[in-house]
């Protein structure tokens, strides 16, 4: 079927905007903007299938027709729910959910969400989206100006019959497109954020803005079918500013579209987990659990023991723990390198009672060293940049309960490791022996802290089981009062 495009009205876009702005500034704020407050959340698609607002506007979209009289997941809209997080906007006026989608031959030169959208006087709606960039897909040429930079077809779902006319086919489809972009970009950012991008879990609401601009078409009246997306180009570039003239609205859809495009990318920034949800995944393991509780039993021997966990494939999830063994004539040491690279993400090891072994109830500078090489052999075919620091660990049980380290900043732990840790492992090592093995826990614990962040932030956490090993808490260390014990932090994990 031929259809031919209407004029085309692209709001409030600038002219001469001829680079790349990655602030609001003063001459962009003109733009139109969706001024609705809004939370954008994160959230995997079968989590939210539990949510009882959520599938119920979804299973109305699968009862919806499609203009060519089928239902959703019928031929013209089979496509597969992608294994992405789900972008939730709440605004004050709808809930709207943004899902990426595949087909069973996708085009590797666009990508496609389902939109479907809650308004809060009940009305659903939904829209396939497809975008197709002008450049090649990066997160930098996505978007400009504050907008996207490419074209867009939009294909509704059919939830009100005024779309079709007698003959079954659509006379005028208008829609207004509001997509949400995140500002947060910062000199010291890796090169895909200097540009607006889709705003990823960690995106501070103050740097989220929303630009909308309404398109429309039509179609011939000619035979054929009406099975075909409506054409939505626009967007990105420096636009135009012609005097246009803004089409009808026939369709009945006054609702705006608001959405943040989830990309294919993998560059897309993902919700970041935290350490204290990561060490939560150690006692709420099984296996792992009673690898503390096995290595607490081994205490009063003379001997080290340890655990090393491998993840699965590609994947930061628990897999296979393998029991360490110590050196053939060294029992204090254990073989920790065999346990860097391949899926290995981190390990459980004690130090025995120190006044028989001479070891020190504290995380030795080796320690230190041991996790940050096992976080640099995991997974190494993934930019540093994108890659989940959280998920490694370490931790040692000693006779006053079990520690834990952690990377909270990974940059920071990098610069640490490569300019700090020479100086750190002399000066703790001097500062134990100054101490002696006997030193009550909460000096060492103190110690550790201010020796690790004594020239700059090492980007590591110390933490520690509760007793009841149900949760953690960080020990924090207090630069005002570099003598005192420890802050205690709790981690509050669900």
């Amino acid at each position: 079927m031929k259809h031919k495009l209407k004029k085309i009205l692209l709001l409030y876009l600038l002219s001469g905007m001829l680079f790349v702005s990655c602030s609001l500034e003063e001459d962009y704020a003109t733009k139109k903007r969706y001024e609705e407050k809004m939370k954008i959340s994160h959230v995997s698609f079968g989590e939210l299938l539990k949510n009882k607002k959520f599938s119920t506007a979804y299973s109305k979209v699968l009862q919806q027709q499609s203009l060519t009289n089928k239902t959703v997941m019928e031929e013209q809209y089979q496509f597969t729910i992608a294994n992405k997080p789900v972008k939730v906007i709440e605004t004050e006026s709808a809930t709207s959910y943004t899902i990426l989608i595949n087909r069973a031959i996708d085009d590797v030169n666009s990508f496609e969400n389902l939109i479907v959208q809650q308004l809060n006087s009940g009305e659903t709606t939904a829209n396939i989206i497809k975008y197709v960039p002008f450049q090649p897909a990066t997160i930098e040429s996505y978007f400009l100006n504050g907008d996207f930079n490419g074209n867009r077809t939009v294909t509704p779902i059919v939830y009100n019959d005024n779309l079709i006319n007698s003959t079954n086919k659509i006379t005028n489809i208008c829609s207004t497109v509001c997509t949400t972009l995140c500002y947060d970009c910062k000199p010291n950012y890796s090169s895909e954020y200097q540009t607006p991008h889709t705003p990823g879990a960690n995106c501070p609401t103050s740097s989220i803005s929303t630009s909308c601009e309404q398109v429309c078409v039509t179609y011939d009246d000619g035979g054929g079918s009406s099975s075909n997306p409506i054409d939505i180009t626009g967007g990105g570039g420096t636009g135009g500013t012609g005097d246009l003239d803004t089409p009808h609205n026939d369709s009945g859809n006054n609702n705006p579209i608001v959405t943040a495009p989830v990309l294919e990318l993998e560059e897309e920034e993902a919700p970041k987990k935290t350490p204290c949800e990561e060490l939560k995944k150690l006692i709420n393991n099984i296996e792992s659990k009673d690898a503390i509780s096995n290595l607490e039993e081994h205490l009063l021997e003379d001997k080290e023991y340890g655990f090393a966990y491998e993840a699965l494939p590609n994947s930061s999830d628990l897999d296979e723990l393998h029991p360490i063994e110590s050196l053939p004539d060294e029992p204090l040491k254990l073989q920790m390198g065999n346990y860097i690279g391949g899926n290995f993400i981190g390990a459980n090891h004690l130090h025995p009672r120190p006044s028989t072994s001479g070891a020190v109830p504290m995380f030795a500078a080796d320690d230190v060293a041991w996790l940050f090489k096992v976080a640099k052999a995991h997974l190494p075919d993934i930019p540093l940049s994108q890659k989940d620091f959280s998920v490694y660990f370490l931790t040692l049980t000693v006779g006053s309960g079990t520690y834990a380290i952690k990377i909270k900043d990974a940059p920071k732990f990098y610069t640490f490791m490569s300019t700090n840790y020479v100086s750190f492992k002399y000066g703790l090592e001097r500062k134990f022996d100054d101490l002696g093995v006997m030193a009550f826990a909460s000096v060492l614990e103190k110690e550790f802290l201010k020796i690790i962040n004594k020239n700059a932030d090492s980007g590591i956490g110390l933490y520690q089981l509760k007793e009841d090993k149900t949760d953690w808490e960080e020990l924090v260390f207090n630069p005002l009062y570099p003598n005192s014990d420890p802050v205690i932090k709790p981690c509050n994990t669900k």
